[in-house]
């Protein structure tokens, strides 16, 4: 693990433990391994990812919902209500309307 730079990413942190979680054997020597190399508690490192791992779902999905929500606007009326140029246009072609 010393010569891997992924080992060092929280996420993998996160699921080796977790796979190892019923391996006592196992798990041992890999929390003296982190804790030679992290400051943090393994329990904390895995809350930690947790709680990035939702905040990138609720980011996600909030992104979802926006891009929804902007495929139901009709651009035209937004453009015709915001644009100065069509404020002035439009006294002068009425039957345009």
């Amino acid at each position: 693990m010393e010569t891997d730079p992924n080992a060092l990413q929280f996420y993998f942190i996160t699921s080796l433990a977790e796979q190892l979680q019923d391996e006592d054997t196992a798990l041992a020597p890999m929390r003296g391994w982190i804790q030679e190399h992290f400051t943090t508690p393994i329990a904390e490192l895995v809350r930690s990812e947790h709680n990035h791992e939702a905040a990138q779902l609720v980011s996600v999905a909030n992104t979802f919902g926006s891009l929804r929500a902007l495929s139901r606007i009709d651009f035209t009326k937004v453009f015709e209500a915001v644009s100065p140029v069509e404020k002035e246009l439009w006294p002068i072609r009425p039957e345009l309307r």
